[in-house]
């Protein structure tokens, strides 16, 4: 019985070892996970409170964002849409859920679920909460993000 049990136990590690090799992902490093979540925070931050400075740095040059409308957008689009908002936007954050992240070599997947937080009057109200997928990679010793897509969840 104890060999039938190490022989199913290595059997499984086996096929979980051929399954990572297969794809090419990796589990992401306790620093990589710390530095793709403070790009994440700052970037939220950026898109509520209007730092184009911070988000110039985060987003790729060719990046490719899809809205919840479904609009692409350059990252001159999204800036300039930042830039516009700026002290027009009541003090938001974004709360995450769900994050799940898949490492490539020098490119980054996150996925997860976001819901954007505003507060009035002392409340906070809850906006509509999104699904998104951010593709991030590794340029020059810098992460920056490649592609955002959200879509908004469709209420229950």
């Amino acid at each position: 019985m104890r060999q039938f049990c190490l022989v199913l136990l290595l059997t499984f590690s086996w096929v979980g070892m051929v399954k990572a090799q297969a794809t090419g992902e990796t589990a992401a490093t306790p620093e990589l996970r710390k530095t793709i979540l403070k790009l994440d925070e700052d970037h939220d931050h950026g898109m509520t409170t209007g730092d184009v400075d911070s988000l110039e740095r985060i987003i790729a040059e060719d990046v490719f964002q899809t809205g919840t409308d479904g609009k692409l957008s350059t990252k001159a689009e999204v800036l300039a849409s930042v830039q516009s908002r700026k002290g027009r936007v009541p003090p938001t954050y974004n709360k995450h859920e769900d994050l799940q992240m898949h490492v490539y070599g020098d490119t980054v997947v996150t996925t997860g679920r976001s819901i954007t937080v505003h507060k009035e009057g002392g409340k906070e109200i809850l906006g509509p909460s999104r699904r998104f997928t951010i593709v991030w990679h590794k340029r020059g010793g810098q992460w920056q993000m490649v592609a955002l897509h959200a879509t908004t969840e469709t209420q229950k």
